[in-house]
Parts: C-alpha cells; sequence; structure tokens
C-alpha cells in the first residue's frame, strides 16, 4: 500500500445529516407502504391513497439516494466488484433463510430458487446489476444512455 492508500483507508467520512434524515424518511415511508399494502385494493380512500403516494415516489428516491452513495463503486482505476458480489451475497442469503424460515413456522416445503425474484430481496438483487451495468455504461454520454432507456 503506498501512502495515498493508507491515508485514504484512515480517513473516517464526515456524515451529512440531511442525507441522513433522508434516508430514515425513505426507510419510514417503506414500513408505512408496507403497513398499507393490505388495504390498497379495499374500499377505504384514504389509506388507498396514501399507499398510492407513498409508492410514486419512494422506491424512485431510495435508488437515487442508493446510487449517489454507490459512485465510489464506480469511479476510480478499477471496479469495486466485492461491493457486487456482497450484493448478491446477502440475496443469496436471503432467500435461504427466508425459506427455511418458511419451512419452521409454516411448515411449507423449502424451495430455493435464485432466478424467482419476489418479495424483499428484489432490491439487494437490482442494487448488484445496477452497479454492474452502471460501471459497464459509465464511458458512455449520458443523453446515448437515456435515448437508449427511453426507446
Amino acid at each position: 500500500m503506498d501512502s495515498h492508500q493508507i491515508a485514504g483507508a484512515n480517513q473516517v467520512r464526515e456524515r451529512d445529516a440531511f442525507w441522513d434524515n433522508v434516508k430514515f424518511f425513505l426507510i419510514v415511508l417503506v414500513v408505512v407502504g408496507h403497513f398499507l399494502e393490505p388495504y390498497r385494493d379495499v374500499d377505504y380512500y384514504w389509506p388507498r391513497y396514501i399507499f398510492t403516494v407513498i409508492y410514486t415516489f419512494h422506491m424512485p428516491l431510495f435508488i437515487f439516494v442508493s446510487g449517489l452513495f454507490s459512485k465510489s463503486v464506480i469511479r476510480g482505476e478499477r471496479f469495486r466488484f466485492e461491493r457486487v458480489i456482497s450484493f448478491l451475497l446477502l440475496y443469496m442469503i436471503y432467500k435461504i433463510i427466508s425459506a427455511v424460515l418458511s419451512h419452521i413456522l409454516y411448515g411449507d416445503e423449502i424451495q430455493i430458487d435464485f432466478f424467482v425474484v419476489q418479495g424483499l430481496a428484489w432490491y439487494l438483487l437490482a442494487m448488484a446489476a445496477w452497479l454492474f451495468i452502471t460501471y459497464l455504461v459509465k464511458d458512455i454520454h449520458p443523453v446515448l444512455i437515456l435515448g437508449v432507456e427511453i426507446s
């Protein structure tokens, strides 16, 4: 390790209260959204309305914030592939634990299919994919990326 790497490794980032509060607010919205999910298809107006408003913006904002704090994975001399692997490992661990708990609690047959994405684990798999894809297209002009994405 050279002196720049050692200095960078020992440097502690100062927390930004604004982004900490945004992340806290988004986590609260996730909890409220999941709590209101059973009411989205019933005739109660306010729970359905609140659910719709929350889901209109909270996941896009969550994805934006996740990307904002993942720039260090993509930038730099080498791609930090270990971050992608960590998201994939967390995804697999979650799927395994979920299947085992479902078996213990409900007597369900243990079935683990890593290629069927449902439930809460989708975000872990999506983060791994987004980081990898973003690295692949990082040198392409954003207008071209948006043009391909929109079409």
